[in-house]
């Protein structure tokens, strides 16, 4: 959606962003999210469990933790502050090893777990 806005109202919602930035006082409504369930392919019976929850959120303040983590991860990436396999949450790293680790430990687990 804001993708197609205009110039004008692009503009506009950017000294909107860096207000609510500057003055550090962040809307009430960007503060609330929309839980709504979505029935899936089952009967219903009234068990959550046969429903998908999905989260709406205000579409600004979208774009604007957006904007918030995409900087984070340049300051991260670029100074190189996250450390050991603390790198995994960052963009265009591989996390090959660290699931390798992790299915190491399952792996184990279940074959502890059965022996007993």
């Amino acid at each position: 959606m804001l993708k197609h806005l205009g110039p004008s109202i692009t503009y506009k919602l950017w000294i909107l962003i860096r207000a609510v930035l500057s003055l550090n006082n962040i809307p009430t409504q960007w503060k609330e999210a929309y839980i709504y369930l979505i029935l899936k392919p089952k009967k219903w019976q009234y068990y959550l469990n046969n429903t998908r929850p999905i989260t709406l959120l205000d579409t600004v303040r979208k774009a604007l933790v957006k904007l918030i983590t995409n900087r984070l991860m340049n300051i991260f990436i670029s100074h190189s502050i996250l450390k050991s396999y603390n790198f995994v949450m960052l963009s265009h790293s591989f996390t090959f090893k660290l699931l390798h680790i992790i299915d190491n430990i399952l792996y184990d687990i279940k074959y502890h777990y059965n022996k007993i």
